[in-house]
């Protein structure tokens, strides 16, 4: 297996910053552009400890709301799998490979059963959009969110925190930090939450939806001088569903008017299924990294792995007859190593950072379909084998960026980049229900992606830039697939153009950025309603393109206020859905796309007393399914939202009190749809993952 180098010199440091969570907030909003890295010629929004407890950004889904242009959706309920949209560009269910990765204190997670994160203990949160390859190594096309936790420095500090919602739901946190002995320090944080779900159940089992999770997060620092640093980190993660799915029909009328499933009516936040279900997870993620400073030069290397498995049990007719149940396992076991160099003076007129990046990733996937009586196709009782693969995937990147900054007071500044990847991708695809044949199939991928961006500061807090950066998703196979000629599907490749203005002042911060995705061979998600079977196919063109805008402002010292608005229009340009018939799909909206998000919010602060409001919603989307033997092809347009939340704080030396409140119209929307299998449900609309609904609660936090 070949590791390649990067021809290209790598660039300036992405800087970061730190905000203690008792430290006032340096921003005038929830984006700070001030705190942005000025080299980085892009779009990137700013999250500080303080803003992340002001809009009560306890889980990662709650993200959606705050980005612009961010969509985050699931299977159906914690532990299942996690779709994540930026600027329209998405990964397809069933598809191991992401258009978003996420990093945590430096340690990439890129599977999508593992993104039930609960956001505790936080120091910053940054989200960077367009391909960010020559950055931050193999993947991360649409971009990347980058968590960072508080690091545990020589300050002792000790907080608990504990909050009560509706519907029995609670949060109870702990955590403690300070010095472990002569220049070593450490830190322990743990979280442990639940509730009774939010979704009454009119058939079979009626306690269901009821959530159960923990997290545990431990931090190790020693520096045995002023150049190096030694760091562990583990973080390790349960969450558990009692319920299944938590799909919903988008059109209750629809459903109500028939019989054959059940004569059961529902209500907005209502569902009927028999089987009980559960999604259950766990996952564990550790990492071991050097950090050696030279005179110029700064050395870091990293090394990760991280194991996690799930499992779901859930009604596959989506109805309260007792036909068919969908048994899943899913275990990932994943390896990565990166080792990264940089510049060391930022004030140079020549900065640069490149490294090198290795991954291994082993999925298995067990999928059986429990047959009971009365089934529609008359299936004996029993279980039966839906799906037993397994997927290797090796990758091996090189990347780099370089920064020049040249002019008189050196006010231009030209970025160039290059990540050059080969991935290796391998299926051993067993018998299943369908096809008693096995297949074991192999490929290899190669790509050049390079980067390139120009940047004029027009002041000292003010730029204008323009960027065009290449983008790459590697091919891969369908587990999914009952046959080896639906098993394989080509790699993706994207052209990402953007140009904006940041900037900020004394009471203002905003920002402004139009962009363009050209993408050839999208990889799409195909549902056969004839073979009951999702899988991922190639697209020969799909584009996606729109603007955002964020807006900071402190009229008063007291007073923030704060939006920010993402548009997207996401398109097929060219898809001959189905040869046989000549069916195209141009023109037609990508699914699960919003056509826009935004977030108005207003946070006023004096003495002890801090209080916040704030309205987010987002656009309407589509939801796609084909039938290839009717050449029918479905879609139903998903109305968008509005919601309306708050938070009333009181905070003294040493304790703080607040209420808080989402969704309070309670509103009934969901985060993502598509259509189930026709054949089996006999529901011919659209089903949805639903959001949930209006939620009051009360904390206390203790800082010592």
């Amino acid at each position: 297996m070949r590791l390649f180098v990067v021809c290209a010199a790598s660039a300036l440091m992405l800087t970061s910053f730190s905000v203690r969570a008792d430290e006032s907030a340096p921003t005038l909003g929830t984006i700070d552009v001030r705190a942005m890295p000025s080299s980085d010629p892009g779009s990137v929004e700013v999250f500080d400890a303080t803003e992340i407890a002001a809009a009560n950004l306890a889980e990662f889904g709650n993200l959606q709301d705050a980005i612009a242009n961010l969509r985050i959706g699931n299977l159906g309920g914690r532990a299942t799998q996690s779709m994540v949209s930026l600027r329209g560009y998405t990964n397809p269910y069933g598809a191991p490979e992401a258009a978003l990765k996420i990093y945590v204190d430096g340690v990439p997670i890129d599977d999508f059963y593992s993104l039930d994160l609960r956001l505790f203990d936080i120091a910053r949160i940054a989200v960077y959009k367009g391909p960010q390859g020559s950055a931050f190594g193999a993947g991360g096309e649409a971009g990347v969110i980058d968590i960072v936790t508080r690091a545990p420095d020589a300050t002792p500090r000790a907080q608990a925190d504990a909050s009560f919602a509706s519907r029995n739901n609670y949060s109870l946190q702990a955590g403690a930090s300070g010095p472990l002995g002569e220049n070593a320090f450490g830190s322990l944080s743990a979280v442990k939450d639940g509730g009774d779900g939010y979704l009454n159940n009119l058939a079979g089992r009626r306690d269901y939806n009821g959530t159960d999770g923990a997290n545990l997060r431990g931090r190790l620092i020693w520096k045995p001088d002023e150049r190096s640093e030694i760091s562990a980190m583990l973080l390790a993660h349960h969450a558990s569903d009692d319920g299944g799915e938590i799909y919903a029909p988008v059109n209750l009328a629809s459903f109500n008017a028939l019989p054959t499933l059940g004569g059961l009516h529902l209500g907005r936040f209502d569902q009927a299924i028999d089987a009980p279900g559960f999604n259950r997870g766990r996952s564990v993620l550790g990492a071991l990294s050097a950090m050696r400073a030279g005179e110029r030069v700064r050395w870091r290397a990293t090394a990760s792995w991280r194991g996690n498995a799930a499992r779901n049990l859930t009604d596959y007719d989506l109805s309260p007859q007792p036909w068919f149940a969908l048994d899943s396992r899913y275990r990932v076991r994943q390896g990565n190593l990166e080792l990264r160099a940089e510049s060391i003076n930022a004030d140079a007129a020549w900065t640069w950072f490149g490294g090198i990046d290795a991954n291994h990733r082993d999925f298995d996937f067990l999928r059986i379909l429990g047959a009971g009586p009365g089934n529609i196709f008359q299936l004996p009782l029993g279980d039966y084998t839906r799906t037993d693969a397994r997927l290797v995937d090796d990758s091996y990147a090189a990347f780099g960026q370089s920064v020049w900054r040249f002019g008189t007071a050196r006010d231009w500044s030209l970025t160039a980049g290059l990540r050059t990847e080969r991935a290796e991708r391998a299926v051993d695809f067993r018998a299943n229900a369908i096809d008693a044949g096995a297949a074991r199939l192999d490929r290899a991928d190669t790509r050049a992606l390079p980067k390139l961006a120009l940047q004029r500061r027009l002041a000292p807090q003010r730029f204008v830039y323009a960027s065009v950066a290449r983008g790459w998703k590697p091919g891969g196979y369908n587990t999914d697939a009952f046959s080896a000629a639906q098993t394989e599907y080509r790699p993706e490749v994207s052209t990402a153009y953007e140009i904006g203005i940041k900037g900020s002042g004394e009471r203002w911060n905003y920002a402004l950025a139009a962009y363009r995705n050209d993408i050839r061979d999208y990889q799409d998600l195909v549902i056969s309603e004839t073979a009951l079977a999702s899988y991922v196919v190639n697209a020969p063109r799909a584009r996606t393109q729109g603007m955002e805008a964020t807006l900071g402002w402190r009229p008063a010292r007291e007073w923030k206020l704060g939006a920010t608005f993402g548009s997207v229009h996401a398109t097929y340009v060219d898809d001959p859905l189905d040869a046989s018939n000549g069916f195209r799909l141009d023109g037609q909206r990508l699914e699960n796309v919003p056509r826009y998000n935004y977030n108005v919010h207003a946070q006023w602060m004096r003495g002890p007393w801090m209080a916040r409001v704030q309205v987010a919603g987002a656009g309407g989307f589509p939801a796609m399914g084909y039938n290839a033997d009717g050449g029918v092809l479905h879609v139903q347009n998903v109305p968008g939202y509005a919601t309306l939340g708050a938070k009333v704080g009181w905070r003294g030396a040493h304790w703080s009190a607040y209420v808080f409140g989402s969704n309070f119209t309670d509103r009934r929307y969901f985060t993502s749809a598509s259509f189930g299998f026709l054949q089996v449900a006999l529901y011919p609309d659209a089903v949805g993952n639903l959001a949930p609904p209006r939620t009051l609660g009360v904390g206390w936090r203790w800082d010592g």
